[in-house]
């Protein structure tokens, strides 16, 4: 069986505990910062808890596919800023 190569650096995808630091917006951390996140098969992405600077936890999930096209690092980026971005737009907690 030929594995398609695509598929091999999806479930490869991973980051460093610093990597997803150096992206996050102020204020933000992981939730458990002994976590680094971990590949979830069944969603086909990598995905790892955030807290904001409200205490509130936010799942971030970075596309294996977006990360085999764009790069590890810009599918980072572009996950965090369209997370911020949800975060932003939420409810606070007055409403």
């Amino acid at each position: 069986m030929v594995q398609n190569p695509a598929m091999s650096i999806e479930s490869d995808l991973s980051y460093t505990r610093q990597e997803i630091l150096d992206y996050l917006p102020g204020g933000w951390v992981l939730a458990d910062p002994y976590a680094a996140g971990a590949w979830d098969d069944a969603s086909r992405c990598w995905q790892v808890t955030l807290r904001d600077i409200a205490d509130v936890d936010w799942q971030l999930h970075v596309d294996g596919k977006a990360a085999a096209k764009a790069g590890r690092m810009e599918a980072l980026k572009v996950a965090v800023d369209e997370l911020y971005r949800t975060a932003l737009g939420a409810p606070g907690l007055l409403g």
